[in-house]
């Protein structure tokens, strides 16, 4: 066993390998610093950190046992953490340096703290992942588990705007457990979408709001909402957000300009996606100016439809499987990670039961997203293509 105690301290910018059936346990007063060529690797066994391990110049933290990162424990900088199996990553993540990246390249689990920094805009509006905002990323579409976890969001000397979405997490596929604590130093307020993918800056509206509510009406979702008081108010965009993360406009409601006086607004949306829709109001001035509202959400029940897509991964072919389809057109399309269409099928359904093949030979390796439009319902599934 490697134990380092009592403030130690280790440089590391050559390769080490830590032999097999050796635990590598960085006590709390520990500190590990991995930097240019430096290559930490544990073979076997188990690595246990309670103190510090720093990753600078995108070195390499490469365990092929077990990672513990132990309450205490810090793990923070710019290099790539190597896990052959589920990474345990409890204590506290700090990626990048001011901001940057740190990735991992297999599935992880975060169940400590994770301080995030931001310095400028959202990606959504130009901003770059390590360079305005922190982000933890996987390399190879790896699973991301949020356990119990608590993220810190650390806001730099930036200007910053309401509607700036910054991908925090970038991994093929996330889930939460338990429950996820969001703070920050400016006082804004988080939208936290249950995906846990990306976050949404949103602050006041110029109109004093009373409420804002999405309820499901049959198939459509009623929107209500109501202000005490409004200054300058030209109206309300209402907004929708489609698969992909992009905001909407499917409608617009006139606002009252300058009052003192309630006023009750409400707005029917007829054609939801089945499934969970995300809402928001974006509140424009006569002089253009504009706020958004805080997120609501409706859920849209649909008839219950099987689908199937096999194999996945799929390399040149890949089938559909549809169990009771929506009478009329069947429109499959494939979207690639930036939300560009890679490809589009249109079939008429002829049975209860719907399979066809899809030719995916031309499409590159990467992650997808295969979306099946029939009447009012919509289906979406990841494809992967090794």
């Amino acid at each position: 066993s490697v134990t380092l105690e009592n403030y130690s301290t280790m440089e590391i910018n050559a390769p080490l390998l830590v032999g097999s059936g050796t635990t590598f346990d960085n006590k709390g007063s520990g500190s590990v610093t991995i930097s240019g060529t430096g290559d930490f690797q544990a073979t076997t066994g188990s690595t246990l950190n309670a103190g510090t391990f720093i990753l600078e110049d995108n070195a390499t933290l490469q365990v092929n046992g077990t990672l513990f990162n132990n309450s205490g424990g810090t793990i923070q900088g710019t290099g790539i953490i190597i896990s052959l199996s589920n990474a345990n990553l409890g204590g506290t993540i700090i990626p990048g340096t001011s901001p940057g990246t740190l990735e991992v390249t297999n599935d992880v689990t975060f169940s400590g703290t994770i301080d995030l920094e931001i310095e400028g805009r959202g990606d959504n509006f130009g901003g770059t992942p390590g360079t305005d905002f922190d982000q933890i990323a996987s390399t190879n579409s790896a699973a991301l588990t949020l356990n119990n976890t608590t993220i810190n969001l650390i806001f730099g000397a930036g200007t910053f705007y309401n509607g700036d979405q910054y991908t925090f997490f970038d991994f093929g596929s996330v889930a939460t457990v338990g429950t996820i604590n969001v703070n920050n130093n400016k006082g804004y307020v988080m939208s936290y979408l249950g995906n846990g993918v990306f976050l949404i800056v949103s602050g006041a509206l110029p109109v004093e709001m009373t409420h804002f509510e999405a309820k499901t009406i049959d198939k459509s979702v009623l929107l209500t909402w109501g202000t005490a008081s409004e200054l300058d108010n030209d109206g309300f965009e209402i907004q929708r957000m489609d698969g992909y993360g992009n905001w909407i406009k499917i409608g617009f409601q006139k606002g009252n300009g300058t009052t003192l006086t309630a006023n009750e607004y409400n707005y029917l949306d007829e054609n939801p996606a089945q499934g969970t829709n995300y809402y928001r109001l974006k509140q424009f001035d006569f002089d253009g100016q504009f706020e958004y509202s805080p997120i609501v959400s409706a859920t849209i029940e649909g008839e219950k439809t099987a689908f199937k897509v096999y194999p996945n991964p799929a390399k040149n072919t890949v089938n559909i499987a549809l169990d009771n389809p929506a009478i009329g057109t069947i429109a499959i399309t494939i979207f690639n990670q930036n939300g560009q269409q890679a490809g589009q099928f249109l079939f008429e359904k002829e049975n209860e039961i719907f399979e066809r093949s899809l030719d995916i030979s031309s499409l590159p390796s990467g992650a997808y997203s295969l979306e099946i439009k029939m009447d009012r319902t919509v289906l979406r599934q990841r494809l992967v293509i090794p």
